[in-house]
Parts: C-alpha cells; sequence; structure tokens
C-alpha cells in the first residue's frame, strides 16, 4: 500500500508546473507611458474617413444616414438604380486657385467599393423634384446624353428622420447657389485685374513715348505752320552747319590777308627755310639780300638805267 501511495505521489509531482523565476520587474504590473487618445465626435471621425477618398474636404456641412443614387435614363425616361447605396454627406472643398469655393455630394457605398461624387458648381446644375435630388454631371454618358444623377434620401414620418430629405435638399441647394455667385465674383475681379494690368503696360508705353518725344503734341488740338515746319527748320539748319564748317571756322571769321602780310609771311618762312638749310655765316652782304625786296623785270632795267645815266655824268 506505501508503494502505490508513493508512487501516486510522484506522479502528481511530475504532472505539477515547475515555477517560474520572478522579480520585481515581472511582478509590477505594467504601465502604458503614453495618454490614452482624447475621445472624437462622430464628425471628426466622419471627415478622418473622407478624407481617405477626398483630400481636398474641408468640412461637412450635413449628414443623411441613407441615401440612394439613381441614374436617369433618357430612352426610358425613367430612373434606374445605380448600385451606389449608403451615407450621404455634403462637404465643403478647398477653394480654386481663383478663389472660388467649392462644394461636393459624397455617397460612402455600403454594397461595393465603387462611391459616388459629384462636385456642385451652379445653381442651375441642382433641382428638387419630389422625391429626388437631381444633380446635373458635366459628363456624358455612352449616347453623348447629358448625366443626371437622383438622389433618394431615406425619411420616414414621426422619426428622426422626418424632413431629413428635404434638409439635405436645402443644403445642397445653397451650397450650388454660393458656388455660383463665389464664381462670377471672382470672374468680375480677374477681368478687372487683367484690365488693370493692361492699362498699366499702355500707361507705362504712353510715358515712355512722353519721354521720347518731349515736343508731341497732345490729341484734338491742331498744329501751325510754325510749329509744324518750325522745329523741321531749326534741325536741319543746325545739321547743315555742323556738317560744312569745322570748329576753327565756326568760331573765328573768315578775313582776307593784305599784301604786307603774305609778304611778311613770306619773309618769315624763307628765314626759317634758310635759317635751317644755311652752311655759311652771316654778315651785311648776306642780310642785305635777304631782307630784300623781290626784283621785277621792270625793277631790273629802271636800276641798269640809273646807272648808265650816272656813268654818262662821269
Amino acid at each position: 500500500m506505501s508503494t502505490r501511495k508513493k508512487t501516486r505521489q510522484q506522479h502528481n509531482q511530475g504532472s505539477q508546473p515547475l515555477p517560474q523565476p520572478s522579480d520585481y520587474e515581472t511582478d509590477a504590473p505594467t504601465m502604458s507611458t503614453h495618454p490614452p487618445p482624447p475621445p472624437r465626435s462622430n464628425e471628426e471621425l466622419n471627415h478622418s474617413v473622407l478624407l481617405r477618398y477626398n483630400p481636398s474636404i474641408t468640412s461637412i456641412l450635413a449628414i443623411a444616414p441613407y441615401a440612394t443614387v439613381y441614374a436617369y435614363s433618357h430612352s426610358t425616361s425613367g430612373w434606374i438604380k445605380s448600385g451606389v447605396e449608403g451615407t450621404i454627406f455634403v462637404c465643403e472643398l478647398t477653394p480654386n486657385e481663383l478663389g472660388v469655393v467649392r462644394y461636393s455630394v459624397i455617397v460612402l457605398n455600403r454594397r461595393g467599393l465603387e462611391n459616388f461624387e459629384v462636385e456642385v458648381k451652379t445653381a442651375e446644375s441642382v433641382q428638387w423634384e419630389e422625391p429626388y435630388i437631381m444633380l446635373q454631371d458635366e459628363s456624358m454618358d455612352e449616347n453623348g446624353e447629358m448625366v443626371v444623377h437622383g438622389l433618394y434620401v431615406f425619411h420616414e414620418d414621426e422619426t428622426s428622420t422626418e424632413g431629413l430629405h428635404l434638409q439635405m435638399a436645402k443644403a445642397i441647394q445653397e451650397c450650388a447657389e454660393r458656388a455660383d455667385k463665389s464664381r462670377a465674383q471672382a470672374e468680375v475681379l480677374s477681368a478687372a485685374e487683367m484690365a488693370k494690368q493692361k492699362n498699366g503696360y499702355g500707361k507705362e508705353e504712353n510715358n515712355q513715348l512722353d519721354e521720347d518725344e518731349p515736343d508731341s503734341v497732345a490729341m484734338g488740338r491742331q498744329l501751325s505752320l510754325r510749329e509744324l515746319f518750325g522745329k523741321q527748320r531749326e534741325i536741319d539748319s543746325g545739321w547743315s552747319v555742323k556738317a560744312h564748317q569745322s570748329p576753327a571756322t565756326q568760331s573765328k571769321e573768315f578775313s582776307v590777308p593784305s599784301h604786307s602780310t603774305l609778304q611778311q609771311q613770306q619773309q618769315q618762312s624763307i628765314r626759317g627755310g634758310l635759317t635751317s638749310t644755311t652752311q655759311f655765316d652771316m654778315n651785311p652782304e648776306t642780310e642785305f639780300f635777304m631782307t630784300g625786296r623781290n626784283f621785277t623785270p621792270q625793277m631790273l632795267a629802271q636800276q641798269q638805267q640809273a646807272r648808265s645815266q650816272q656813268g654818262q655824268r662821269f
């Protein structure tokens, strides 16, 4: 009996799990150092989800729990389900490069992966006709017809959804009107800015022309013949004087030299030439010949006649 009890005790001891080693760190409860995320509202959660599909969404203006998207058939003149059903959102988007506000209608599809989204641009593209909110798209179908969507917003009397379809229709129409008005204002401002730039450019050109032609006459005033030809005559006369007169002749008066002046100039030139080229010493005789008058044949004949008369006397 004792042997059986020992065997049972050993078997029980072998089946028990071995004690695990422990220390102060493993025994202490684990505590997270990161604070819990702040609670977010349903609108913030919806916004974060919509940003995955369209990052340009800035805010959500209206929500309806459930809506069905229909497509208008031009051939049958009826509405056909498009296969998109889910929560509908009216969202505001970032403005475009001209500052025009933008809005869109989004339906997150619960029956497929393809969602519905249309940007609302003009008031004419939105129309309410019970029970559909009709949105006209800029795209064309395969037959070249304009695409028209119909949104049926689920609503039920005496519930929280009572009158919700009317609220959504009003919100979409107001967004379309604001977008239309903003676009018109942007176009006016853009046209004014372009006109301002054009006028400024034209004004600069006129100023440049005024600087280049200071003597121009304003439009509407008649020119006299003196004004018309006087300026050109002054320009022509100034050009002729500058072209036909040297600076020396312009500053000095022209005078005819006398005979004595010419003789003095000739004597000075002869003296200068003899002084530079002579190879004998100056004496009274050579000086006499140098300073003597220029003899002509008549003067020589007179001198010979005078000498002959003196010889006859002696």
